[in-house]
Order: structure tokens, then C-alpha cells, then sequence
């Protein structure tokens, strides 16, 4: 087996600026606040990361020349958790206390609530010896790739993750490689969606927000020759077409989304320091 199914409880959120919010300001403020008050109040995350989508420059939004359209979501905003417990002790937390309500306020001065959504996730993830060795230990991948993509008509989600993870998943790892046959991606992972977990916030009878999509891919490359490679590889007849056949197998092309992300990480431990301190002033207090 390539890959292997990620044991922590997975959130995503979908988040729209404030109309009017420059893409530079957005980032501003939730680097320097948003994320910084939910590490102070709520830490119970394992890990967080932001990924904030580009100003312009979109990759691709389909495979068969569909007019390109931005996503309605400025920032893919992701969050671990240990197990179910940990997710459960927070949303607990923000029940019992003002921190629900502190988040909210501050969402309102930064987001457009009625675009907020949030779901969670099965994510799969192809382990790092299968992968591009990073150049160095504390080496940081240099780009990062997202994919929105549905499954092809008449698949059922289980039908589909199944084919994603033992088919697709593993002919991609195989032949987009460089020369001496490694895999280009350094990091490869996919999230599912669960159903009956979507969330959307918003006034009642608001227009309904687009999230047509059954899998979050995110790919990850340690330098920009890695990627070029990448990019390289998708041009040569062996590698576009089986790939292309197999796309059709598993994917409703139209719907397809790609771009460059800027990440920004919250690492576990980070994580686990706000919690501490979190825990430290709880026992002062008490």
C-alpha cells in the first residue's frame, strides 16, 4: 500500500474577505490576529495551517478549456486534531465561555460570514519514502499546489476514494518523477470530505455557497526545480496520457480547480506550547 489514511480528526474551513479587503491586508490581519487569538483561546488544535489563495494567476480551473473562475474562498484554513476527544473539548470550551463569541466578533471584522464554511475530512497521505527527499532536515517545501476536483458522475464516495488512493494516487507518485526516478512532490496529500459534516454560515434564504468539490488535494514541492519538473513531466506523451486516461476515470474534469498557494504553518509544537499556557492559566485562575 502507498499510502495511508492520516489517524487525526482533520477541519477544513472555507473563507471569503471582507469585500473591499485587499489580499495583502487579509493576510496582514490574520497572521498577525485571527490566528493568533485562536492559538491563545482555543488551542487545541495539533496542527494549523492557512493557505491563502493568489491575487491572479490561477493554474488551471479545468482540464477542457473552461473560462476560468476564481474560487468564492480567499484562504483554505486547516486544523488537526488528535482524536475526536480534542476537537470535542473544543467546541465545549467555546460553548461554556465567551471564546465562541470572541472568534465570531472577530471574524466579523475580517471575513464575509456568509461565505464561512467549514467541513471535516478523511485525509489520505502518501508517507515521505515514496516521495522527494527534502534537501535538507529542516528543509521547507518552497510551493505549495492545491486541487478541488469531483468525482466522476455516478461514483459513489467510497467507490471514488478507493480508486483515488490505490489507482490514481499511486500512478501519480510513480510516473511524474525526475531522472533518477524520484517522485516530484514532496509532500501528497488528499482530503475527503465527510458527509453530513458541512457547515455554512450565512443569512437565512442567502444564495447557497459553491463547495462542488469530493477531494482537496495538496501538494507540496521542496524547490521550484522540483515543480518545474513537475510541469515537465506533464508535457511528455507517456506521462500526459496515462495520466489524462486515468483522470477521466475518477474525475469530472470540468470542475476542476488548481492553484499556488502562500502557506503559512501553525507547527504541533506551537500547538502544544498555546495549550500549555492555556491549561497554565486555567490552573491560576481556579
Amino acid at each position: 500500500m502507498s499510502y495511508s489514511k492520516a489517524p487525526t480528526t482533520k477541519m477544513i474551513f472555507l473563507l471569503k474577505a471582507k469585500p473591499g479587503m485587499s489580499r495583502e491586508a487579509f493576510i496582514e490581519r490574520y497572521e498577525t490576529k485571527h490566528a493568533p487569538l485562536a492559538l491563545q483561546i482555543i488551542p487545541y488544535m495539533c496542527e494549523y495551517r492557512r493557505t491563502f489563495l493568489p491575487q491572479e494567476g490561477m493554474l488551471s480551473v479545468s482540464h477542457v478549456g473552461d473560462a476560468a473562475q476564481r474560487p468564492e474562498f480567499d484562504v483554505v484554513t486547516e486544523l488537526w486534531f488528535e482524536d475526536q476527544a480534542a476537537l470535542d473539548a473544543m467546541f465545549a470550551d467555546m460553548a461554556d465561555s465567551n471564546k465562541g463569541e470572541l472568534i465570531a466578533q472577530d471574524e466579523l471584522d475580517q471575513f464575509d460570514r456568509s461565505k464561512l464554511i467549514l467541513m471535516t475530512a478523511d485525509e489520505y497521505v502518501t508517507p515521505a519514502e515514496l516521495l522527494m527527499p527534502p534537501p535538507s532536515p529542516d528543509a521547507v517545501p518552497a510551493i505549495k499546489m492545491v486541487c478541488f476536483m469531483r468525482r466522476r458522475p455516478g461514483m459513489t464516495r467510497e467507490e471514488f476514494i478507493d480508486y483515488y488512493e490505490t489507482g490514481h494516487a499511486v500512478l501519480a507518485q510513480k510516473i511524474l518523477t525526475d531522472e533518477q526516478g524520484r517522485c516530484v512532490f514532496g509532500q501528497y496529500r488528499r482530503s475527503f470530505p465527510v458527509p453530513g459534516t458541512v457547515t455554512q454560515f450565512g443569512e437565512e434564504g442567502a444564495a447557497p455557497y459553491a463547495w462542488d468539490f469530493d477531494v482537496m488535494t495538496e501538494i507540496w514541492y521542496w524547490t521550484a526545480e522540483d515543480y518545474e519538473r513537475f510541469h515537465a513531466c506533464t508535457q511528455m506523451p507517456e506521462v500526459a496520457v496515462p495520466l489524462s486516461e486515468d483522470e477521466a476515470k475518477v474525475f469530472d474534469m470540468k470542475f476542476t480547480t488548481m492553484f499556488i498557494g502562500d502557506e503559512y504553518i501553525s507547527t504541533p509544537a506551537q500547538c502544544a506550547a498555546a495549550l500549555k499556557a492555556l491549561k497554565a492559566r486555567e490552573a491560576a485562575v481556579a
